[in-house]
């Protein structure tokens, strides 16, 4: 048996995209009013950072003493992955060998570019405001969100096969099912001095 095989951190896509915004707000004017008003409204800055990118491959492991199975047809799902939580994929794809090719030769790769766990999208937004004096001492007001849309960012599919009749890979335990999810939404408030 002959195959190749992609890497484990293989990700064909990663985007990034930084974006910095400073309104050019100016307040002119010396009286009193003037002044609170500049320190209000100067100096603010919005950051947004992004990022999207494929998710890392899936490695089928074999039920205990059988091997990696041979994957029959094309295993991946279609639609939202929320709606597809409990079979992420098709574990009917998933035929394992007889336990006489075990542990030597398998006919499926350790990780495939077709079957990965679900993407990474996610979006932080920063707010700074930067108040300025005359011992040119500033100070920064930053407020800051992890994950501002609050996406879940769902874990990787259970990818241990039990074998059922045939030596069908089953829905036995949690092969095939998304049981959790993380990166919720966090936020956090700082003061920095710059001196």
């Amino acid at each position: 048996i002959n195959w190749r095989s992609i890497g484990a951190y293989d990700q064909p896509k990663v985007w990034r995209l930084s974006v910095v915004y400073a309104p050019p707000i100016t307040i002119a004017g010396s009286s009193f009013g003037d002044r609170v008003l500049r320190q209000v409204a100067e100096g603010w800055e919005i950051t947004n950072w992004w990022e999207d990118a494929s998710g890392l491959p899936l490695a089928i492991s074999g039920a205990s003493g059988y091997g990696r199975p041979a994957i029959t047809c094309d295993p991946r799902g279609s639609g939202p992955i929320d709606q597809r939580l409990n079979a992420y994929f098709n574990q009917s794809c998933f035929q394992q060998l007889t336990s006489k090719y075990f542990p030597v030769i398998s006919p499926t790769p350790p990780y495939s570019s077709y079957l990965r766990a679900p993407i990474y999208d996610d979006v932080n937004t920063s707010v700074l405001k930067t108040f300025a004096s005359r011992e040119r001492v500033r100070a920064q007001l930053r407020v800051e969100a992890y994950n501002t849309l609050n996406h879940p960012y769902f874990n990787s599919p259970g990818l241990g096969c039990s074998v059922g009749a045939g030596l069908t890979c089953t829905n036995a335990g949690n092969f095939g099912v998304i049981t959790g999810a993380s990166n919720s939404r966090q936020l956090q408030v700082g003061m920095k001095i710059m001196f």
